[in-house]
């Protein structure tokens, strides 16, 4: 066998396999229309054209003709919400995850934008949230909080009447988002400034907590160091004793002792 004619047979065989691949998936995309014919058959009603996602598109992609499709769609099961256009969508970013083989909705493009209210007689600050402030978990807006700030010196109340414009979500150890609260306009410059000393600390009181009586009464004024400080400190204090002085009170002692017992 020559190898000219191995060349041919090897090419033959290559376009024969990529043929084969091209039949199987007609095929199979036949049989999947098919099927589809099927349900549309079997439901009835109208049908419509939705855009569908053609493969998996996480938050942040934008959508283009590379990862959606338009096809038909029995309008009874279509989502609430469906587009049915794709150039109503061309370019625009998903903030929700989309599946391969779903319709997209007005869902997948919700952004968590808000309208904040400052009520009357207060002043919307935002400051940072987190473990580091003591506010975790979900809060809802509408919560009455009280301020504190936490130093080396002890601790003290800043304001019990701060209310929490927006809400925190459902876990906030670690947020890059701003928390906008509602504070009386004589403590805004304290909160302000705790915060920006990373010392404030905020906590959520309970129903049945008199926030008058939320005070320092029982806080230390000032933290005491710890006994193993206190003990090292006197361990590397060198004190004199004067050893004269304490002969002569052990002379005293056992003079004192022999008279006794005469």
């Amino acid at each position: 066998m020559s190898h000219r004619f191995r060349f041919v047979l090897s090419g033959a065989c290559a376009l024969l396999a990529v043929l084969c691949c091209i039949v199987y998936g007609n095929q199979i995309k036949a049989e999947a229309e098919q099927s589809r014919a099927e349900v549309i058959e079997r439901y009835g009603g109208e049908v419509v054209n939705l855009v569908v996602a053609t493969k998996p598109i996480e938050a942040g992609d934008t959508i283009s003709s590379s990862n959606t499709q338009v096809k038909s769609w029995v309008s009874d099961l279509a989502p609430e919400g469906s587009f049915t256009n794709a150039d109503d969508i061309m370019g625009k970013q998903v903030t929700i995850p989309i599946s391969a083989g779903t319709p997209l909705t007005k869902l997948n493009f919700r952004t968590n934008e808000t309208t904040v209210t400052v009520p009357k007689g207060l002043v919307g600050i935002s400051i940072s949230h987190g473990e580091k402030t003591g506010l975790v978990g979900k809060v809802a807006a509408g919560t009455t909080l009280a301020a504190y700030e936490m130093t080396d010196h002890g601790i003290r109340l800043l304001s019990t009447q701060i209310t929490l414009l927006s809400d925190t979500g459902e876990s906030v150890y670690i947020s890059s988002t701003p928390l906008t609260v509602g504070v009386l306009p004589k403590d805004m410059t304290s909160i302000l400034s705790a915060e920006a000393k990373g010392t404030l600390r905020l906590v959520v009181p309970g129903d049945e907590v008199d926030m008058s009586k939320l005070g320092t009464e029982n806080a230390p004024t000032e933290v005491q160091p710890s006994i193993t400080n206190t003990l090292q400190e006197h361990e590397s204090t060198d004190v004199p004793v004067d050893t004269h002085q304490t002969n002569d009170e052990e002379g005293s002692r056992t003079t004192r002792e022999n008279e006794e017992e005469e």
